[in-house]
């Protein structure tokens, strides 16, 4: 599995993200690492590529692809099934270990927080508790894998004038009415103009719309309805309408509900202390760049055995403030 991490700067990345050829290069180079591969292999491996050394170029600056002396690699990190396996027996052992006071964070968490909600309470939490910055890397496929690709647990972040606006989504988005407002940006960056069906609705809405005076118009008033000014305006407001068309609004007799989490105070979000000390002590040392994604991971698998998650899907929005 390519765990891609990208952001909407990274315009010609997210060109890539978009073509066949780009993960099943990736995925050739992972499964073949102990070989020299040249140009030519690559060539004759993907006869339909056209103009292979222009594709691979950015692939190359960007890191994800080495090359030496005419030859090219991997350029991000390779996780087997062996390091996988050990790593999540061993994170699994602290949760079992700190059982009791992680349920009693866990209890304290969820106190006013949608059950619907509460997975992506539960990953921002292993988020700003670790602080990680994500990157791209490659698990070998296996069971545990299988499971962890359609977790809504590769976090994507829009930093805002008022909130960052935080959106948990999986690595591999199968279900195509799952987009959200992140994509829809992602999108525009892209200058897309085959927009997925379910987001074509918000495009005639709204069209190109500028990002910076999409987000300073709603959070604005997002602002005012956190403060319980929810009345709604008797002029039609386009922007607001899309966050009730993305669910993350709702309107009952002229007033605005929010639908998202909002985190204003993220210290009950942190782990405790004791538990993140000892998951520090058990992260191996090849695994600590991918410590955040892995401890969510194990973490829900978790809790998902023990009921206390159902399995959980692409979710609503965080919105922290900034």
């Amino acid at each position: 599995m390519l765990k891609f991490q990208t952001n909407l700067s990274k315009t010609k990345l997210l060109t890539y993200e978009q073509n066949p050829f780009f993960l099943a290069i990736i995925t050739y180079l992972a499964n073949h690492r102990d070989s020299l591969i040249t140009l030519r292999d690559i060539k004759r491996e993907f006869p339909e590529l056209v103009a292979v050394e222009t594709f691979i170029e950015p692939l190359i600056e960007s890191g994800l692809i080495e090359r030496h002396q005419g030859t090219y690699r991997l350029g991000i990190a390779y996780y087997s099934t062996k390091d996988i396996e050990q790593q999540v027996i061993q994170v699994e052992q602290v949760f079992e270990e700190y059982n009791e006071l992680i349920n009693n964070w866990l209890n304290h968490l969820s106190i006013d927080i949608p059950v619907s909600q509460q997975h992506s309470a539960i990953l921002e939490s292993v988020f700003m508790t670790f602080l990680q910055v994500q990157q791209s890397s490659f698990y070998e496929d296996n069971l545990i894998i299988d499971r962890w690709r359609l977790y809504p647990i590769k976090r994507q972040c829009l930093e805002e004038e008022l909130f960052n606006w935080i959106f948990y989504t999986p690595y591999y988005q199968e279900a195509s009415n799952q987009y959200n407002l992140y994509d829809y940006f992602k999108f525009l960056t892209l200058n897309d103009t085959e927009f997925p069906n379910s987001l074509l609705d918000t495009y005639r809405k709204i069209g190109d719309v500028n990002p910076h005076f999409f987000f300073h118009h709603v959070e604005r008033k997002l602002k005012r309805i956190l403060k319980g000014r929810t009345k709604t305006s008797s002029q039609r407001d386009v922007l607001m309408e899309t966050l009730i068309d993305f669910d993350y609004l709702s309107l009952s007799d002229g007033h605005y509900q929010p639908q998202f989490l909002f985190i204003e105070d993220t210290a009950k979000f942190v782990l405790p202390t004791e538990v993140k000390n000892a998951l520090d002590d058990v992260i191996m040392p090849q695994m600590i760049d991918e410590k955040a994604f892995i401890i969510s991971s194990c973490l829900l698998d978790w809790l998902i055995q023990r009921s206390w998650l159902i399995s959980p899907v692409t979710s609503l929005p965080i919105l922290v403030k900034a």
